[in-house]
């Protein structure tokens, strides 16, 4: 059976995005999270072209196009690079390789920022990992950009174990992480910061039992913890949490 998690940022439950403002600075405890499985939200690419040239590690790709103006947290972009560690970087800047072990650590969160990272540690690149791209159709007329990363942790002890999730960006602001299918057979089980960040004083982390805390000033040390996990988190962006959807995922200052 594959099991599938998401991460969800629907601004387009709160305000129709046509009707809202554009902010200079929203901050992600405006967001409301909640947690399932959804197995549908699992997309099947068609495209085999890797974003990332090279195998190993400290591996990034070129700027990318979204494909359309994607909103983050009150900013506007077209363009995003990845890199071996699992960091979506969004802008024109090219994401580095440094800052990956506590990505979201007030040291380090603002680097290689805006960024969405749900491997959150020293990330690895085998010949048969990859990291795709696609525009694809979810409405008639409407596409959302999917990134799909398969990449394993630095560890030797776990490098042929591969993880694979996908991030889903849409024309609206929404956002989707789905991480699914079988789990390798050696799970590594590291420290790891799964999150986004717009800089260190707009951070959001999300703990080992799917709970989102918020950071000011950049998140703690993380605990080990084997990921990605098989719960989905759904996020309503700029809104009060809602308990529309069950079960609700927990938030912390």
């Amino acid at each position: 059976m594959r099991y599938i998690t998401r991460l969800l940022l629907v601004a387009a439950l709160c305000v129709p995005w046509a009707m809202r403002a554009q902010e200079p600075t929203v901050t992600f405890q405006s967001y409301g999270f909640e947690t399932g499985i959804d197995a549908t939200r699992w997309v099947e690419l068609t495209t085999t072209t890797n974003l990332l040239l090279l195998t190993g590690d400290g591996v990034a790709s070129t700027l990318q196009d979204i494909g359309f103006t994607f909103n983050f947290s009150g900013t506007d972009y077209t363009q995003f690079s990845v890199n071996a560690d699992g960091n979506l970087r969004l802008g024109s800047t090219v994401t580095g390789n440094n800052a990956y072990s506590t990505p979201f650590s007030s040291s380090n969160a603002g680097t290689n920022a805006p960024k969405i990272n749900f491997l959150g540690c020293d990330g690895y690149i085998t010949d048969s990992g990859h990291v795709y791209k696609e525009l694809v159709e979810y409405e008639p007329g409407d596409t959302m950009l999917v990134v799909e990363f398969f990449t394993s942790t630095y560890s030797t002890n776990s490098r042929n174990a591969l993880l694979r999730w996908q991030v889903h960006l849409y024309p609206n602001g929404n956002i989707e992480v789905v991480a699914g299918g079988t789990q390798p057979p050696i799970m590594p089980v590291v420290a790891r910061q799964p999150g986004m960040a717009v800089d260190n004083s707009n951070v959001m982390v999300v703990d080992n039992n799917n709970f989102a805390h918020f950071y000011n000033t950049g998140a703690p040390a993380p605990p080990s913890r084997q990921a990605p996990g098989t719960t989905a988190i759904a996020i309503s962006s700029l809104c009060i949490p809602t308990t529309s959807h069950a079960p609700v995922l927990s938030t912390s200052s």
